[in-house]
């Protein structure tokens, strides 16, 4: 019997759209990545063990296994569909080319073949090959537009602007690919030096449903090289004031300053000078859209496409990274947030993330580090400096974090929100100033009376110190009601409740917190000792018991949990009387 009737027995792939959904399984261990370039002497044995190494999502040993077992049996119709869709996932772009080319045929689950080969030949420029193989094959609704989009680049690298015009423009009939037609048309446009009808179009680009920070950049700079660096400004300064990271607007205002003061006389670069690069963006925007709406696998495809036309693409490289963490493959996002050049515009961004993922990863020195000197390069860049001291408090090294926050806090002045004041409020009441962090607090209350953390905070404050429970309460129950599924703020309400001796309508709220917050080992802890003030002494150990079993928490002392699991609670808790 052949390798070909078991594999169709067996297959776990399919074909949807035209793209692979790959098992989604357990974060990637190293024992196929140890075995790597380890192949069998069988097609069989090659093939399982790519199906093992795609369900630890280690893409590359699985495209190396493939490989190997369609060597075995090249004519297998299965194995080269496997062997092409892994490379491609790979980001092996000319591998999966290869594979793709002998079995090239016209049914339209080859359109992703088709559009394979197509990035493999704009990667080098090779424009007319691109365009034969996009000219022929059957094309979903999806794929249909990108190949247009593609079909249009490939068009113009000939010289044939007027075809790659009427290609990129067609797409616009699909209403979800507007957000990046239109500025696709004004790359073609300003490379071509017709230049009101690029405006044109850089202003339909920049429209609020369309914009993002490359299509400012693409706009501001094109009026940067026509002599109207003052418009431009406006533009970069919308992309830093509308978007959280805008890092080519947030640089091109740099570099406008820079010239400005004449230190530097380098005009803006435009946004792409090539077609090739022009074809990277088409692919990068389609991935920025699918990403949008969750479909990663499919977006992931697209982005390997863009990269390997234009690896200096640092979007696509920080969006595949992000990708590659969702598809749990977070060294392979650590080493891609790595390769970005250091002197990309997205290279801080791509620091941020990677001692992020570190962070996700406890690997909580390596991450601090990076947030550290992130910190140091730019003490003036408050963003930075904050989000350092919030990482010190996230880990609970809260005597880092204070003078840091104390900094910010006098520097920024009249002009510090009310975020770094209840940060602030944080590390001192974890550092046993309470009243000093009632006061911060309360000054962040000021800024925003409406804050549910804030509100809860400042109310499980009170309610510790035995100070203002009728505030507190107050404070919790307004807390509830601005995030009623809150399982945090429902279990300050139970502990309140508690703490006042009140332990029937305790258990209700805190049974009702670990429904929402399952995992919380200090939820899980409060419910049990309500249970045994309660009466209820059995679901208090079983309750114990669970705690144990949860992720361990720095805020709760797991010897406490295993003495009172032996013992019960001896006392019962100082109930607090009615506030002062």
């Amino acid at each position: 019997m052949t390798l070909r009737i078991s594999l169709r027995k067996q297959i776990a792939f399919s074909l949807v759209g035209g793209t692979v959904f790959l098992l989604a399984a357990c974060a990637s261990d190293t024992l196929v990545r140890q075995n790597e370039g380890r192949t069998t002497e069988s097609a069989y044995g090659n093939y399982l063990a790519a199906r093992y190494a795609s369900g630890q999502n280690d893409v590359y040993a699985a495209a190396d296994f493939y490989a190997a077992a369609l060597t075995k049996e090249p004519q297998n119709p299965l194995l080269q569909k496997q062997a092409f869709l892994s490379a491609l996932m790979a980001g092996r772009i000319t591998k999966s080319a290869a594979y793709a080319r002998p079995v090239l045929g016209s049914e339209a689950e080859n359109n992703l073949m088709r559009l394979g080969i197509a990035a493999d030949a704009l990667a080098v420029k090779k424009y007319s090959e691109a365009q034969s193989v996009l000219a022929t094959g059957k094309y979903g609704p999806f794929n249909g537009e990108v190949r247009k989009l593609l079909q249009g680049w490939a068009a113009y690298g000939t010289g044939d602007a007027k075809t790659a015009l009427a290609l990129i423009n067609s797409t616009a009939d699909a209403p979800i690919f507007s957000r990046i037609v239109h500025l696709n048309l004004a790359l073609v446009l300003d490379m071509e030096g017709r230049d009101d009808e690029a405006e044109a179009a850089y202003k339909k680009a920049t429209a609020f449903a369309h914009i993002s920070d490359r299509s400012l950049y693409a706009y501001g700079s094109f009026l940067e090289r026509h002599t109207r660096p003052e418009e431009a400004r406006a533009l970069y300064q919308k992309g830093v004031e509308v978007f959280t990271q805008a890092p080519l607007c947030s640089a091109a205002l740099k570099d406008l300053d820079a010239r400005k003061n004449k230190k530097r006389a380098k005009p803006p670069a435009p946004l792409v000078r090539t077609a090739s690069e022009g074809a990277a963006e088409a692919l990068y925007g389609t991935a920025n859209i699918l990403a949008a709406q969750a479909h990663f696998d499919k977006a992931l495809v697209y982005l390997e496409m863009a990269r390997f036309i234009n690896p200096n693409h640092g979007a696509a490289l920080q969006l595949l990274a992000r990708i590659m963490e969702v598809e749990r493959r977070p060294e392979d996002a650590l080493a891609l947030f790595s390769s970005i050049a250091l002197d990309s515009p997205y290279r801080e961004n791509a620091d941020l993330n990677r001692a992020r993922a570190l962070l996700r990863m406890d690997q909580r020195d390596e991450a601090v580090e990076i947030f550290r000197g992130l910190a140091e390069a730019h003490p003036d860049d408050d963003d930075l400096v904050s989000t350092y001291a919030d990482v010190l408090r996230s880990i609970r090294d809260y005597e880092m974090a204070l003078p840091i926050y104390d900094r910010l806090i006098e520097r920024q002045g009249k002009t510090a929100t009310w975020q770094v004041y209840f940060s602030r409020g944080n590390v001192l009441e974890r550092l046993g100033r309470w009243q000093d962090s009632v006061l911060d607090f309360k000054k962040a209350l000021n800024l925003d009376p409406n804050q549910p953390d804030v509100l809860n905070y400042l109310g499980y404050t009170y309610i510790n110190m035995g100070e203002h429970l009728d505030e507190g309460f107050a404070l919790i129950e307004k807390a509830l009601s601005l995030r009623p599924d809150a399982g945090y703020i429902i279990d300050s309400l139970g502990w309140a409740h508690y703490r006042l001796g009140h332990y029937e309508p305790a258990v209700r709220y805190l049974e009702r917190a670990v429904e929402l917050e399952p995992g919380e080992p200090t939820i899980s802890d409060h419910l049990a000792d309500a249970y045994w003030q309660a009466g209820r002494h059995l679901e208090a150990r079983f309750q114990w018991t669970h705690t144990l079993s949860l992720k361990p928490d720095v805020d709760v002392d797991f010897e406490i949990v295993r003495e009172k699991l032996e013992h019960g609670l001896r006392d019962a808790p100082e109930v607090a009387s009615t506030t002062p």
